[in-house]
Order: C-alpha cells, then structure tokens, then sequence
C-alpha cells in the first residue's frame, strides 16, 4: 500500500513539474529595461473642449504588445478608476502611441481613441500592465501622473505650470516611469509645461537614454523555483522507496 501511493505521489510531482516548465510564468516584481526605463507616459494634453489626449513612449528595446496594458483615470480623488481604457496594437521599440478622446481635433491621427469620460487637471492617470484582469493585485502600475486618491484641488502644480489647461512633454532627462501611484506629485520635476491646446509635439519623444532590450530568463528562473522544490522531494520519495524495497 505504502508501495502504490509513494508511486501515485510521484507521477503527481512529475506532471506538475513538466507544467511548471511548460505553462506561463508570472514572475513576483516588474523587470525594467536596463536603460531606458521601459513604457512611460511622455506627454499629456489637457487641452479646451474634447482636446484631451496621452503619448506612451516606448523605451525597450524591442516592440511592446500593448494588448496587455490599460490607461486608468481616478476622476476627483478617487481610488477607484472611473475609466479604464484597454489598449491594443503594438509600439515599436523608441516609438511614441498616441492616445486620445475620439472628438479631439489635434492636427494628426491618434493611434488609438476612446469615447468614455477623459481627465481634467485634478484627476490622476495610470497607466497599468495587465496580467490577471479579474486580480488586480498581480497588476503591475508602469506610470502615473497625479496622486492616486487624493483630490488635489484644481490642478498639480502653481498657478502658472500646473496640469489643468496646460500640454506636459515629460523631459528629456527622464528615462523611467513612476511606479507609485501614491506618492505626491510635482509635476515640474519631470515635465515642461506648454500653453493649452499645444499639440505639435505629439507624434515623437525624445530622451537621454538608450532603448534596451529585457532579457527574460531572469523571469523563468524565478517562476521555475518552486518547481525545482517539488521536484527534488520526487526524488526525495523515490530514494524512500528503493530503502523500504532493499530491506
């Protein structure tokens, strides 16, 4: 009887461990290109009427699926996204995606609209990789504009540069993302400011670094860890076996 389970527990062991090489892996944290810092917003247009639009620069070194990504807004403080834009069709590797509301007039073709509500001043935008839709928290945060959560008032910024009203171009001296959506925002750290309803920079982004491909075995030894445990304790009843057989 002992014979027979340890025999049933390995097989188990086995094909669980042949599917752990073969299956999907999700890896625990983000890995982020080398140089440039993968996807990221570059600019961001708050422009009069419908004028509303976002560029993702594209900052690996390979074409990025944006399939698997989405563009969330927390309108008035919210911590949940009133809008969620899924995205789709690829950017190629230091290419620019143009996002925009399907009414704005920008003077040139978006690659990709939307007709659900857009942001003002005072609202936070994320922008979002998407592994598990119906589990957020496997979700990883690429970028944010804002403070996820927090109202704050009319606008980020002063009076004068500030995100209502205004186009940001993220300057060229930043070459990442910020991946907390819960940390204050001063959008002069790493945004120029232009007047409303400026759309000539749309299109093309420029940054001080050099789009870097990601390499992906660092992910498949992290998922592949576990099975190596399940593994060796295959060998591990085995071995008990063969001692129980011998005596």
């Amino acid at each position: 009887m002992f014979r027979k389970l340890c025999i049933i527990l390995i097989s188990v062991v086995c094909i669980c461990a042949m599917l752990g090489t073969v299956l999907p892996q999700i890896p625990a944290t983000p890995v982020y290109a080398q140089n440039c810092g993968g996807l990221f917003f570059s600019e961001y247009v708050e422009g009069s009427s419908n004028n509303k639009a976002l560029e993702i620069f594209n900052g690996y070194g390979v074409a990025v699926d944006l399939s698997h990504y989405e563009i969330r807004f927390y309108f008035n403080g919210s911590s949940t996204a009133g809008n969620t834009i899924s995205l789709s069709g690829s950017v190629a590797s230091g290419d620019v995606f143009v996002v925009a509301d399907n009414d704005a007039v920008l003077g040139m073709t978006p690659d990709q609209t939307d007709t659900g509500s857009w942001f003002n001043g005072d609202d936070a935008v994320e922008l979002v990789q998407v592994l598990d839709k119906n589990n957020n928290s496997v979700n990883w945060t690429i970028d944010v504009i804002g403070q996820i959560g927090t109202d704050p008032g009319s606008y980020w910024g002063t009076a004068s540069d500030n995100t209502a009203n205004h186009t940001l171009r993220r300057k060229a001296s930043v070459t990442t993302g910020d991946n907390d959506g819960s940390d204050a925002f001063d959008p002069a750290l790493e945004w120029d400011f232009f007047a409303q309803d400026t759309f000539d920079g749309l299109g093309s982004h420029t940054a001080s670094c050099t789009p870097t491909a990601i390499t992906l075995s660092s992910l498949t030894a992290h998922a592949a860890a576990p099975w190596a445990g399940i593994a060796l304790a295959g060998l591990f009843l085995g071995a008990l076996i063969l001692v129980r057989r011998k005596r």
